[in-house]
């Protein structure tokens, strides 16, 4: 499916929300309140990938504060444990918000600073 199926012109809540991501992709993958984040597109699904954390309580942040790295298609890498899912992108945005990323395995800490005994490392 091309178009979406709620509404003809894509101005349903739906597509509003994709094309502001939409918007993002178009002025290089950046957050205009949130500098620091990555726009991450893996596997038909987008993120937000804030800088690793290592102050706030683990249960405050994205995902339960574990591990996450990614690769990105331009060789850099993102490792964080705060990342936000925004969900699966509709088929008909995804021509517009390809993919720029692979989730990779997290690395194992090293330490458990950051982290507490059993984070990072499921």
């Amino acid at each position: 499916m091309n178009t979406c199926p709620d509404c003809p012109d894509e101005s349903c809540s739906t597509c509003r929300f994709w094309a502001e991501k939409v918007s993002w992709a178009e002025d290089g993958d950046t957050i205009p309140q949130y500098t620091d984040a990555a726009i991450i597109r893996a596997n038909g699904q987008h993120f937000i990938a804030f800088p690793l954390d290592r102050h706030t309580p683990p249960q405050h942040l994205g995902f339960g504060g574990h591990l996450w790295m990614f690769q990105m298609l331009d060789g850099r890498q993102v490792v964080t444990n705060n990342v936000m899912h925004q969900g699966t992108i509709p088929a008909w945005f995804r021509d517009r918000l390809p993919d720029n990323a692979a989730i990779a395995p997290a690395p194992i800490p090293k330490t458990r600073v950051p982290f507490g005994a059993n984070e990072g490392l499921s």
